[in-house]
């Protein structure tokens, strides 16, 4: 029994040794690939919805080290009115996350905003006017507009850059 139990414990510790070795070489590819002046260690993901046209709601996800962190996800109800303005959206819950983050010395690493170039603005104008140059920042949007799901490669718009890369659906970068 004990030497079973040591060799489960050796399997167990050598497969948690390679998932995190995966994990820190996709970071690792993941700068890289998009020039980020960091190594994103921690990565916030912002995205909007208009529930029925109505009632605008912003949801942040994170991840530490390659995996979600459920415990850091929020939830912003918008307090911008209710006429669907994705830019004003997105602009109203980055200036309220980074405000509280900048305050609490608790900023990520890499901020991704969904929707594409024009997001990418609004987050580079609200990290501008609160003064946080330490964080890098992209956007990714579906190519075209198209959201029918594994079908389309995604666009990644990086600060300074005209056109956007082009990710592989498979792409480990993009998982």
């Amino acid at each position: 029994l004990i030497e079973m139990a040591e060799a489960n414990a050796t399997a167990a510790f050598h497969r948690e040794r390679d998932i995190k070795h995966l994990r820190e070489k996709s970071l690792i590819q993941l700068q890289e690939r998009l020039r980020l002046n960091n190594y994103p260690r921690r990565i916030e993901c912002f995205d909007n919805s208009n529930l029925q046209k109505s009632e605008p709601v912003a949801a942040m996800v994170v991840f530490v080290d390659g995996e979600s962190d459920k415990s850091r996800y929020r939830k912003y109800k918008l307090k911008e009115g209710y006429v669907p303005n994705d830019y004003a959206a997105m602009h109203e819950v980055l200036t309220r996350r980074y405000t509280r983050a900048k305050k609490e010395d608790d900023l990520p690493d890499l901020i991704i905003v969904d929707g594409g170039k024009g997001h990418l603005n609004v987050a580079i104008k609200v990290l501008k006017e609160l003064n946080v140059v330490t964080v890098d920042v992209i956007g990714v949007a579906k190519e075209r507009g198209r959201h029918d799901r594994g079908t389309t490669r995604e666009q990644t718009f990086l600060p300074g850059v005209r056109d956007p890369l082009l990710l592989r659906p498979n792409s480990p970068i993009l998982h």
